[in-house]
């Protein structure tokens, strides 16, 4: 493992980021293992940037389950799940670029 990854894991796992940011992750369900571990990395490389911390925690959150939500939807076993729910959105008409939750989904797609 690369010192850079080191670094990554190690932060992630210090008491003062399980503490401050727990309630903040989500636990993982039978997801995949190098998703659920590119997350992690992504949340280990935001706070040890202390990128978001002039936010407050609330919307730290939601990025962070944000980026879990779009890394967690690269997990190859879910590809048919999506793309027959985005068929079924495009032939029901359903589908609505002007709603969050709609843009968020097309996001996880590609």
């Amino acid at each position: 493992m690369s010192s850079a990854a080191d670094a990554l894991e190690s932060t992630f796992r210090r008491s003062r980021v399980e503490h401050t940011y727990f309630n903040c992750l989500v636990p993982f369900q039978n997801e995949a293992v190098l998703e659920k571990h590119h997350w992690r990395a992504g949340v280990a490389a935001l706070h040890q940037t202390r990128l978001l911390e002039h936010l407050p925690e609330a919307l730290r959150c939601k990025i962070e389950n944000e980026m879990r939500s779009l890394i967690l939807a690269t997990d190859m076993t879910r590809q048919q799940e999506f793309f027959s729910t985005l068929r079924e959105r495009i032939a029901s008409q359903s589908l609505d670029m002007s709603t969050y939750a709609d843009r968020h989904f097309i996001l996880q797609v590609s």
